[in-house]
């Protein structure tokens, strides 16, 4: 129904606005994501939404169109993922985000008097990962996914999934690999030579290790009934036996301390440590439970 305004579409709003933020149970953040992708027109469509930085990420919906931003997020990067949320269906149009500042806030204030520049270059201002290059933890995390990386990728040969189990045949392929990064590690910062030469030398030692062991594994799965392997568990190929490669968020993982246990690799900077499960009891109404004070 028309207004007296032509330009404006009388429409009765939702009396409450929907959640998505952490106090809301699990099965009610997916119910309200699927109400979020029925039109205007449907019973149980979504008018207004409160969401936290939890909006940040996973949510791919592409009718939402306007964003009201309560604030200047802390980091750069929660605020391009945050307001990257709108505007995501070209064919509808472009979304529209208002940024709401806090004048008792001396850095809203800040973005405030620099609006049109930061938002020129706002990709400047992306936080760095915090990581130091070659460091013994980064090693720990990294080495395994970028040296198998390389080596699969130097050669078409051994680039199909199931050609994990053919690097004792390829073992220069590796071998280069390892050299290209001890180069690398040289190249990084300047050091004096007895660190420098500690360090090329410890780097190749663990490369050398992870060649060695890969080898090895490959040639115990030749030996096993039907046993192969293949090198991760993306592979689209499923036949090629056991995953090489495993992540710390997957359910089945190597026994601590094994051979396959060195191939752990990280599938982002976030995702570098295991779940961990929590459990509360609770204590009857009325006193504590069990002895001891």
């Amino acid at each position: 129904m028309e207004s007296d305004r032509r330009w404006f579409l009388d429409r009765r709003l939702q009396p409450e606005p929907v959640e998505l933020t952490s106090r809301e149970p699990t099965p009610k953040i997916a119910d309200t994501k699927t109400r979020l992708e029925l039109k205007h027109t449907d019973k149980k469509h979504v008018d207004v939404l409160l969401a936290s930085n939890m909006i940040s990420v996973g949510v791919d919906i592409t009718r939402l169109g306007l964003m009201v931003v309560a604030g200047q997020p802390k980091t750069t990067a929660e605020y391009i993922q945050a307001s990257s949320r709108v505007g995501r269906n070209a064919a509808v149009g472009p979304g529209l985000v208002v940024t709401c500042y806090n004048v008792h806030k001396s850095r809203d204030r800040s973005h405030y008097e620099h609006f049109t520049a930061y938002h020129e270059s706002f990709y400047r201002h992306v936080e760095a990962s915090s990581l130091t290059p070659f460091s013994g933890p980064a090693l720990d995390r990294g080495l395994a996914g970028c040296l198998l990386a390389m080596t699969r990728l130097n050669d078409p040969r051994l680039t199909p999934g199931r050609a994990a189990a053919d690097v004792g045949e390829h073992r220069e392929l590796g071998e280069a690999a390892v050299e290209a990064l001890v180069q690398r590690a040289r190249a990084h910062v300047s050091m004096p030579a007895e660190a420098e030469h500690r360090l090329t030398e410890d780097l190749r030692a663990l490369s050398r290790k992870l060649l060695d062991t890969w080898i090895k594994l490959a040639d115990t799965a030749r030996q096993e009934a039907a046993g192969s392997r293949r090198y991760s568990p993306y592979d689209r190929d499923k036949s090629g036996g056991r995953p090489l490669l495993f992540t710390a968020m997957d359910d089945d993982r190597p026994v601590p301390g094994s051979d396959d246990a060195l191939f752990e690799a990280p599938t982002s900077m976030r995702d570098v440590e295991p779940t961990v499960h929590v459990w509360l009891q609770r204590q009857p109404l009325g006193g504590r439970t069990g002895g001891g004070a």
